[in-house]
């Protein structure tokens, strides 16, 4: 069994969907969850996706995010990574700005 966000994940996640421009109507799953990926963003990782329109976006919410973590997640420039910029060192940052649509919040 995937883990479940706690209560307060839930509402953020939510909370950050809607200023994505998303309905209440999202779902997300864990996107590192059971996949062997890096341990390090196991549990505040998720594609986060509204099943009306199919848009979707990939959400960490690690308090360190470094390439080695995210090389592997099939992360292309038609994907949208909302991150913390907190959570970012300059070299990721550009990394991902460099291969993904980043929004940092």
């Amino acid at each position: 069994m995937l883990p479940v966000p706690n209560p307060a994940d839930d509402a953020l996640i939510r909370e950050i969907a809607a200023a994505q421009g998303f309905s209440a109507d999202v779902h997300y799953f864990d996107l590192v969850g059971g996949c062997g990926a890096n341990a390090a963003l196991n549990g505040c990782t998720w594609r986060v996706f509204e099943p009306e329109t199919l848009r979707a976006f990939v959400l960490c919410l690690a308090d360190s995010i470094r390439i080695s973590d995210v090389a592997n997640l099939g992360l292309d420039a038609q994907t949208t990574f909302v991150c913390r910029l907190s959570a970012l060192d300059d070299e990721t940052r550009a990394f991902l700005a460099g291969r993904t649509n980043l929004k940092c919040i």
